[in-house]
């Protein structure tokens, strides 16, 4: 249950800096996907079932502040949720830098996805430079934070009296 308070604290405050806080500031063109973050950290570190319903939850929560297709975010979280909790099943290494290409990762799976799901592929086509470009920068100062905010869960973790989970490195 202790997961569920921290994680849904931690998407609040996402959600807040996502839609409303960058928009404040000026900060338009790239805002880092900090959900898509917590899906990773979830997918990588929390292996049971409240962890996957979070998951689904965070791309929910996606898709009802941002406008899109009611579902689609929810159906690419959990794909990038399932996609890190087999790799971290599989690998040796579980570390802020691997979950940062994950994150680096997932953002391109996530951003294609969308395009390809709500039909604007005919846009890649015409303006495939500058999406590829805005998706990559996305990418990279999504994966940038990533070390950042999975500090702040971890002691986020700590104060709420979670086991800390393995970091094999």
């Amino acid at each position: 249950m202790r997961i569920a308070v921290l994680f849904s604290l931690a998407a609040f405050t996402a959600l807040a800096v996502q839609t409303s806080v960058m928009h404040l500031i000026g900060v338009i063109a790239l805002v880092p996907d900090l959900l898509l973050v917590l899906a990773v950290n979830l997918g990588l570190r929390h292996h049971n079932l409240v962890a996957a319903i979070l998951a689904f939850a965070l791309g929910y929560a996606t898709d009802a502040f941002s406008g899109t297709r009611i579902g689609l975010n929810a159906l690419l979280v959990t794909i990038v949720f399932f996609v890190c909790y087999e790799t971290s099943r599989h690998l040796w290494v579980n570390n802020d830098v691997v979950g940062s290409v994950a994150v680096f990762l997932a953002v391109v799976f996530r951003d294609f996805g969308t395009l390809l799901l709500t039909g604007a592929g005919q846009d890649l086509q015409v303006h495939a430079g500058r999406i590829f470009a805005q998706i990559f920068a996305q990418a990279l100062l999504t994966a940038c934070l990533t070390p950042m905010v999975f500090a702040l869960l971890r002691k986020g973790g700590k104060l709420l009296g979670l086991p800390a989970t393995s970091q094999r490195e």
